[in-house]
């Protein structure tokens, strides 16, 4: 597994609330691209899905049509994922944003 890039940013959720967004594409050992996203919000949301939820969240982008393969609200719940590394890579980011 390859993580070939990582996009994050702290956004507007609404009027004096914000959001924190980050998500990296992986590139898996089959081959496979999929993206792992941690978000921080009111609640913490964990996914792992093969459509990238970036745009829609964080660049107005189009509402994609995502099958969510894995999904956490808890950080220790996400130590369980293949995608474990992944995550706490995402979980560093968040904390620089000032996140967590």
């Amino acid at each position: 597994m390859k993580i070939i890039g990582i996009k994050a940013k702290e956004i507007m959720a609404c009027a004096g609330s914000w959001a924190i967004v980050a998500e990296a594409e992986v590139m898996t050992e089959g081959g496979n691209v999929v993206y792992v996203l941690a978000q921080e919000y009111d609640t913490l949301e964990l996914t792992v899905s093969v459509q990238s939820l970036y745009s829609f969240l964080v660049e107005n982008g189009a509402e994609p049509t995502v099958d969510i393969d894995e999904e956490y609200t808890a950080w220790k719940d996400a130590k369980e994922s293949e995608y474990a590394v992944v995550f706490d890579r995402l979980k560093k980011v968040l904390k620089m944003l000032g996140g967590i």
